[in-house]
């Protein structure tokens, strides 16, 4: 047990020193499409988005695909709402095949659905603007995902995505420009509809290693790589994906206080996010089973202006389970998650 303590001191310590310096400055406002940011599932945001390693079910598709290659049943389905600020609400579903010795194969679905936005535009009158009507956004992400296990000990996991995000139709104004002769340049102003849309292409990398030490099995740490792509532009500037890099490790309680009761498990999870607008962030995560169908989680995220601690609980009965988790979310007061998922 001493050893086992003594490793896990020596993480804690390592992760402190390695988001310390980054806590000097905030990198903001240097990503689009953050709707990719938003976690969809309730297991995982009641445990603070600590899901890196102990995700292991069809879930595991919004975060870490490695952690896919450890589903035993043929099918997994998940069904997830999400009550987000501002009126938003998110509506997401993901399907995992368990193919035996090929590997696993899924598929996942993301699409935010936003509130009424008023448009408006400048007019020649008295306000100095025109109402045009609701502003039509929306945006949506669709995910083919691929993850299996090379060895007993080692996961690896790919999924690429096509998301897309629509800021509604604008209209703009195009010059013209025509030369007449060597003294005279004609210029004619037209006016057209933007429908300011733009998509691309989105990877996702991840893996997954057990050690299996001797006295201490439970122990197992992964990475991965979110929203890697090509900048994209909707007129003239380009931007970037909110692109981050993650390292998490974890273990069950009772394994490090030396015996795992039979009926009984409590994974504990510490992950450190690296993501590209925004100094490092930490998510500390765990979740109590009771004879795999009733779980109690929490969670706490360090680092971040309005989130941070969360709570959850999950029933699961046969194939079926239900899990909802609770957020605190600051001044927005909270946000609330739901996920009904099928196994068979």
């Amino acid at each position: 047990m001493k050893k086992n303590l003594t490793l896990i001191f020596s993480l804690i310590i390592l992760t402190a020193l390695f988001i310390e310096p980054s806590l000097a400055f905030k990198k903001l406002g240097q990503a689009g499409f953050k709707f990719l940011d938003v976690s969809n599932g309730a297991r995982s945001a009641g445990m603070g988005g600590a899901y890196t390693v102990l995700g292991t079910d069809v879930e595991a598709s919004f975060f870490n695909p490695a952690g896919l290659a450890d589903m035993e049943k043929t099918w997994d389905f998940s069904f997830n709402y999400t009550s987000w600020i501002a009126d938003i609400t998110y509506n997401s579903a993901a399907v995992l095949y368990n193919a035996g010795t090929i590997g696993k194969f899924g598929m996942n679905f993301v699409a935010p659905s936003y509130p009424d936005i008023q448009g408006t535009r400048i007019a020649a009158n008295e306000q100095g603007f025109e109402d045009t009507g609701n502003v039509d956004v929306g945006a949506f992400c669709v995910g083919l995902n691929y993850a299996r296990a090379l060895t007993d000990k080692f996961r690896i996991g790919a999924q690429m995505k096509y998301a897309s995000q629509s800021l509604g139709e604008s209209m703009k104004r195009r010059i013209t420009k025509t030369v007449v002769n060597d003294s005279l340049n004609q210029y004619d102003t037209t006016f057209y509809n933007d429908d300011n849309k733009a998509s691309t292409l989105v990877y996702d990398f991840g893996t997954l290693f057990y050690p299996k030490f001797k006295n201490f099995e439970s122990f197992a740490f992964g990475m991965y790589v979110k929203n890697f792509s090509p900048q994209i532009k909707y007129e003239r500037d380009e931007f970037q994906l909110p692109l981050s890099f993650s390292l998490g490790f974890a273990f069950d309680v009772f394994d490090l206080l030396g015996e795992i009761p039979p009926d009984m498990r409590c994974g504990f999870e510490i992950d450190v996010i690296h993501p590209r607008d925004y100094s490092d962030r930490v998510h500390v995560g765990a979740e109590y089973v009771y004879k795999e169908m009733i779980s109690v989680r929490t969670g706490y995220k360090f680092n971040y202006d309005e989130e941070g601690i969360s709570f959850g609980f999950g029933y699961k009965q046969k194939m079926f389970r239900l899990d909802y988790a609770y957020g605190y979310f600051g001044e927005f007061d909270m946000v609330n998650r739901v996920s009904l998922g099928i196994t068979f």
